[in-house]
């Protein structure tokens, strides 16, 4: 009888074991996926406000009325721009006549190794921060994008 609740006792320690590696296993993919686009790319374009081929002057608006700005964020768009500058994992877009805007658009490393500077790409994607950095005499607007396809380019 003895031997029997040992037996009983081990098969209760094995699937308790067997559930916190299943619950723990959850919760590393559960973080491992919470930097990646939530959403497919057709959802985000039924939703995505469409700024494209006028970009910049949108973003100098936000520039202009912080309080829009903040109104702007976790908010989707479709833009389009010229890259200037491709980082190890985001390109940017400079306003050529407002150098105080750099527009960051954050893609997957095997999309970036393929863009060129001065190429024109079309994103869509989440405005996720913006803030202000100065830089020299001037300060920087700059608006990050994440969680972007890139829809051509």
């Amino acid at each position: 009888m003895e031997q029997k609740s040992k037996k009983i006792d081990i098969k209760i320690i094995v699937i308790v074991i067997v559930v916190i590696i299943a619950i723990v296993e959850g919760i590393f993919i559960f973080a491992s996926n919470k930097g990646t686009n939530a959403m497919t790319i057709e959802e985000m374009l039924e939703i995505a406000q469409d700024h494209t081929g006028e970009t910049i002057s949108f973003f100098r608006r936000l520039e202009d009325n912080k309080a829009l700005a903040e109104t702007q964020k976790n908010k989707i768009f479709k833009i389009d721009g010229e890259i200037s500058e491709i980082e190890k994992d985001y390109c940017t877009f400079f306003d050529g006549q407002s150098p105080s805007i750099q527009i960051k658009i954050y893609l997957e490393q095997d999309i970036l190794v393929n863009l060129k500077k001065g190429q024109s790409i079309t994103i869509v994607g989440t405005l996720s921060n913006i803030t202000t950095e100065p830089k020299g005499m001037t300060y920087f607007c700059i608006f990050e994008i994440k969680d972007c396809y890139l829809l051509e380019g």
